[in-house]
């Protein structure tokens, strides 16, 4: 499943990040989006864009885009 496809309150642990352009991978690989991490959604603007997600301590946002390319599995 994508990470854009989660809603608010999910935990999910992160899978892979699909993406060929390898800036934009090497960014969300230092921002902690990294294979077996647990994250949290915590919020999502009105119209869908940008997620908010807590990662490895922190929160940050990314763009709907972004998340897309990163694969997760939802935690129960």
């Amino acid at each position: 499943m994508k990470l854009s496809n989660l809603k608010i309150n999910t935990y999910a642990i992160i899978l892979s990040i699909e993406i060929l352009n390898q800036k934009v991978r090497r960014r969300l690989l230092e921002l902690g989006f990294t294979p077996g991490t647990l994250i949290k959604i915590t919020k999502i603007a009105p119209l869908g864009d940008p997620i908010g997600i807590y990662v490895r301590g922190y929160e940050l946002c990314i763009s709907k885009e972004e998340a897309s390319y990163i694969l997760v599995e939802v935690i129960k």
